[in-house]
Parts: structure tokens; sequence; C-alpha cells
């Protein structure tokens, strides 16, 4: 894989006066954290400040039409009252179990991201916990009103957590790919929807695992195509929204990901006919949430030395015959204003992830999406 300089390499002047701000009457795990910033800005600087995209793992620029850009920023996305009818849900990589272990300084900067997103279903991605520990933690750390419990169900190392029941749920597509994932059907209650949710919750293979990734996407829209015409338990009926979505591992090329939005089925002999996934026999709508809901950068993942550059590997695809996109972003609080920060309750660091002998990193941004059922015509 051909690499390059990151495009945003500038000045560390930005980055290091927000750190120097965070250690102000921080406890010594923060500065522990500052630290690793301090070393990284001298590199680069992580926010978004215009310009043209950054190219990283993959090419941001990839077939698929742009998603909604006249979208709120996160700010108002997160501290504004959400419409009617519109349901929240977060994708995000949490990274090797981080959140759910004891003692883990992922834990408080998960919980604050939870409370500024308060999202009615989370789609984790590298989580070891079984669902019924995951939902225990929720229900611990974010208790639902009135009694109510969260649910989770897993697929490998993928996890959806819900406010909302699952009527239906498997791990595996059928033919099985060998790669688990969480298919879900989601009871949206009536006073929200007046339908369910179908979500697949993915982390495809990483690294040099083309043909694997390739080979999961295309089992995931042949199982999708068998929904549709009922062949499969259960039955996606046309109207019935879709939203596929989670770390696609996007790190050799962009094929995986347009299999799973137009359907596109690389290897048929094995996985059968192409079969747009919409319901309305269209390709899917590639969100593709920008930085903080505004900026003009979409990538979603970086960890400076580690071999790769920043790239777009986290995605979330819907079906746009029924489901409408009001608010998007993926979420990177190293470049909020410390009034934005205040106005969500969060710190400049929460969207990064401390590793033992490595100190802080970027890694997987957060990515938020506000969706609900279009008006009928």
């Amino acid at each position: 894989m051909h690499r390059r300089p990151f495009a945003d390499r500038r000045s560390p002047t930005h980055a290091t006066r927000r750190a120097r701000r965070l250690a102000a009457g921080r406890t010594p795990l923060a500065r522990l954290a500052l630290l690793g910033l301090l070393a990284l800005s001298a590199c680069a600087n992580f926010g978004d400040t215009g310009g043209d995209t950054v190219s990283g793992t993959t090419s941001d620029a990839t077939d698929s039409a742009e998603g909604p850009s006249d979208l709120p920023g996160v700010t108002e996305l997160l501290t504004s009252p959400r419409g009617p009818g519109v349901l929240r849900i977060v994708s995000y990589n949490i990274e090797k179990n981080s959140v759910f272990e004891a003692g883990s300084p992922q834990t408080p900067r998960f919980l604050r991201l939870m409370a500024a997103f308060n999202a009615d279903i989370y789609a984790l991605q590298e989580v070891w916990d079984g669902p019924d520990e995951v939902a225990a933690w929720f229900d611990q750390h974010a208790p639902l009103p009135g009694g109510a419990t969260w649910t989770a169900v897993d697929g490998g190392s993928t996890m959806t957590v819900s406010k909302f029941p699952v009527k239906h749920h498997r791990s595996t597509t059928v033919p099985d790919s060998g790669r688990k994932v969480s298919l879900s059907w989601v009871e949206v209650p009536e006073s929200l929807w007046d339908r369910p949710l179908y979500l697949v919750n993915m982390h495809l293979t990483c690294c040099g695992g083309e043909l694997n990734r390739q080979r999961e996407a295309d089992s995931v829209v042949g199982w999708i195509r068998q929904a549709r015409a009922g062949t499969v338990t259960p039955t996606l009926p046309a109207d019935l929204p879709l939203v596929m979505l989670g770390d696609l591992n996007l790190v050799g090329g962009t094929g995986p990901l347009d299999t799973l939005r137009t359907g596109d089925i690389d290897d048929e002999a094995a996985w059968g006919p192409d079969a747009p996934p919409d319901g309305d026999g269209t390709a899917l709508l590639d969100v593709r949430p920008r930085h903080n809901g505004d900026g003009e950068r979409t990538w979603t993942w970086r960890w400076d030395g580690s071999g790769f550059n920043p790239g777009r590997i986290d995605c979330v695809l819907a079906s746009d015959s029924v489901l409408e996109v009001v608010g998007a972003a993926a979420l990177n609080t190293t470049s909020l204003s410390p009034t934005q920060l205040a106005a969500l309750g969060l710190d400049v660091l929460d969207v990064g992830k401390s590793r033992v002998g490595e100190g802080w990193v970027l890694d997987h941004l957060p990515l938020v999406v506000d969706l609900r059922i279009k008006a009928a015509r």
C-alpha cells in the first residue's frame, strides 16, 4: 500500500495549547494522558481545519454518493431537543473491550460520551464481554426510566445494545461466511416509529484480509437478499428500514463498502446474484458522517505510528427509500473548542484511547446518526 505524509501536518501549537488547558486542575490520570498528547502533538494536529479530505488507509473518495451536507454541527445536534420521530444510533469501536475492563481509563470517557449522545442504540465493536454482562453494565451506568432495561445481543466481536427489545437476532449469515455479524430486528416503539428497524452491526476482518472482508460483505448482501425475498427468517418487507454500520476495516480497497451499499456481490457463485439492499431495489445511502457534523474531513480512524494513514473505515449505510438522515457526525473531541466541550460535558481526550505502555492514541471516532421515517408522499 502506498503511503504518503498526512495532508494536514502542521504546527503543534494548537494541540499543545489545548493539552495545557486540560492539565489545569486535572487528576494524575489525566496528566498521564496529557503526556501522550503532548508527544503526539509534536507530529500532527488531530483537528479538522478544512481543506481537502485526508486520504488514509483507503481513499475517502469512493463512488458512493456523498451523505447529507446541510446537517447541524455536533454541539447543536447533541444539545438541542430531539425532534419527533427521531431515533439516534451510535457506532463505535471501543478498542479491545477497554470500556468494560475494571479500572480502565476508558470507562469514564465512555460514560461522558454516553451522556452526551443519549443514543437509543449503540452498535459497538471489539467487545469481548457477553451480552448479559454488557446489558447489566448499561443498566448500572445508564439506567433507563420506569424500570426499563437495556437489551444486548452479540455477533463475534460486535455488540448491539438497545433501549428497545430485539425480536429476532442471529450472528451468522446463510451460508456462513466464517465471520460473525450482529443481525438484529429491533422493535422500535410506535411512539417513535410506526415500524421496526433491521440493524446490521459489522466488524469486518482487519488489516491484510481483503479477500475475507469481501467474502463477509458478499455474505451480508446475500442474507439481505434472502430476507427481502422471504426465504429466511425474518422476512424484511420493502418498507422496513435497514441500517448497516460498523468497523469495515477498509485498509485495502473500498470493494466491501461498495458491495454493502450497492448489492454488487463479488463472488456470485458462492453468495448468489447481485441484489441492491434497499427495499425499493436501489443502493443504500452512504451517510459519510463529517467531523463534528459540519467539518470537511470524514476519516474515522487514526493511529500515528501504526504504519497506516488515517482513513474512513467506519461507515453508516441507510435505506433512504424510507429513512431520512436529520443529523450525523464523527465526533472528534480533539478539535472542539473549550466552549463546545463544556456544552457537551466532554474532555478534549474523550475520543482517544489509553493503551498500556503506548500512551494515548486516537484510534476510532464514534459515529452518531439521527434518523426518522420519511413522510408519506
